[in-house]
């Protein structure tokens, strides 16, 4: 009787010698045609609880040897059982397998040579089985029955390779919350030699030895929540997860000068150096005289007299208008200054001189000098504390229209900037995509002036 049965030899000496630690290795499995043995090499075989009987989550890997005894019979050769290492992988596909309650070893693919049987005998081509079963029916006799096995052309559909670890989702170093800038750059960490993608679109940039690279971010445009989607690709195609994120583009509410007309010369814009004549609409009377813009009112009989830009506002939150003024109120009735029409539906803000004024020395009406300005509701507000006594007389003008916050601000300053006084009203304004500017001399009488000097227009 044979005493060294595979299940008592193989897992004693496994049980026994668990100390070796392994380098993951794939099994073989190759039928010497000449020897009329069985090679297996990387058998993997489950270590015992021998005080249970039960399997533990620990793998022996051996070699070890058969003999054929007859077609398809295999005797298991003792000495020939040689333990390798502990297996401490996790993909088990690609190893010949020993499972000790059914006795039986599953070998993925066989190698077997061919002979050409003519005197000594002549090796031809190997040939391939695949899902090779072979069975010990008989608990004290190491001898293993082929029962099943498919012939196949190679070996490498049978061997499933250990998969790849996945991989793993990029971090930034310190991920940004909120920007006043068009671009933002981020460290990028992650595997050595993947590819950073953002928003799906290839950066251009690798992670390098240090694992970790340095990114641009796009953050330009409106102000608002700006998306980020970062991943990593390597060399094989293969994406790790998205790490996402938020950025907030804070409103960056710059006032900028964009035109200052002298009156030196025509309607020069010093900002840009450009005669902007063509972009200001003019009644008649109105000339550039003595370095100043003149609106003179020449005739009777509610006679007006104007010059108007339009400029887009439309990305704008507020507007200023800063000039030097001087209202000369000749008529009976005086109605001079500057209107600003915001938007298309009649939203408008009149801001006025209003003048009682006498005729030949005697007073008509209210003698006092009035100033009002009024909404587009024509509620009017007078503000005469504010002009006091300033007509005929250099002052200096500041105008605010907040459209983001529905007010205006009127701001008046004598020439020498030795008196300062202002006003905030609250304006509703419906859409601000154009901004009228009216420059304006209106009198019921001829010889009323509206003089401007030094204007500048302002947008944030």
């Amino acid at each position: 009787m044979i005493t060294n049965k595979l299940i008592n030899t193989i897992l004693l000496f496994a049980a026994l010698s668990g100390n070796a630690v392994a380098d993951e290795v794939s099994s073989k499995a190759i039928y010497d045609s000449k020897t009329k043995t069985l090679a297996l090499e990387g058998v993997l075989v489950p270590f015992i609880d021998e005080f249970t009987g039960k399997e533990t989550d620990n793998q022996g890997v051996f070699d070890v040897q058969l003999q054929e005894k007859t077609k398809l019979v295999f005797e298991l050769i003792p000495w020939s059982i040689n333990f390798k290492n502990t297996f401490d992988g996790e993909n088990t596909s690609s190893y010949i397998l020993y499972d000790h309650k059914s006795r039986s070893v599953n070998i993925p693919c066989f190698e077997v040579t061919t002979i050409a049987r003519f005197g000594d005998g002549i090796e031809g081509e190997v040939i391939y089985y695949k899902d090779v079963s072979m069975k010990q029916r008989h608990v004290a006799y190491p001898i293993f029955h082929v029962d099943n096995m498919t012939k196949t052309d190679n070996c490498e559909s049978s061997v499933i390779p250990e998969p790849e670890e996945p991989l793993q989702k990029p971090t930034l170093t310190t991920i940004p919350t909120t920007t006043e800038d068009d671009t933002v750059e981020v460290e990028v960490n992650g595997k050595v030699g993947t590819t950073v993608f953002v928003n799906g679109v290839d950066s251009g940039k690798t992670i390098d030895s240090t694992e970790k690279v340095q990114v641009t971010l796009d953050t330009s445009g409106k102000a608002g929540d700006k998306s980020f989607s970062i991943s990593l690709k390597d060399d094989k195609g293969n994406e790790s997860e998205a790490l996402t994120f938020v950025i907030i583009k804070e409103n960056t509410l710059t006032e900028s000068l964009v035109a200052h007309y002298e009156f030196d010369n025509k309607f020069i814009n010093s900002v840009n150096g450009i005669d902007e004549s063509s972009k200001w609409e003019h009644s008649e009377d109105v000339n550039i005289q003595d370095g100043s813009l003149k609106l003179i009112n020449n005739s009777d009989g509610d006679p007006k007299r104007s010059t108007s830009i339009t400029i887009d506002t439309s990305s704008y939150t507020s507007l200023t208008l800063e000039k030097r003024s001087k209202i000369i109120a000749k008529g009976y009735y005086s109605f001079s200054g500057t209107i600003f029409q915001v938007g298309k539906n009649s939203s408008s803000v009149n801001y006025n001189y209003y003048h009682y004024s006498k005729t030949n020395d005697v007073c008509q009406y209210d003698c006092r000098e009035h100033f009002y300005i009024n909404n587009k509701n024509l509620v009017s507000h007078d503000v005469s504390d504010l002009i006091d006594t300033r007509f005929s007389q250099w002052i200096k003008e500041k105008i605010t229209l907040d459209f983001a916050n529905n007010k205006m601000t009127y701001e008046i300053t004598d020439d020498d900037g030795s008196n300062s006084e202002t006003l905030e009203i609250t304006i509703m304004f419906e859409e601000n995509n154009t901004t009228k500017i009216s420059l304006n001399a209106w009198d019921w009488a001829n010889g009323s002036e509206h003089i401007v000097d030094d204007l500048k227009i302002y947008a944030k």
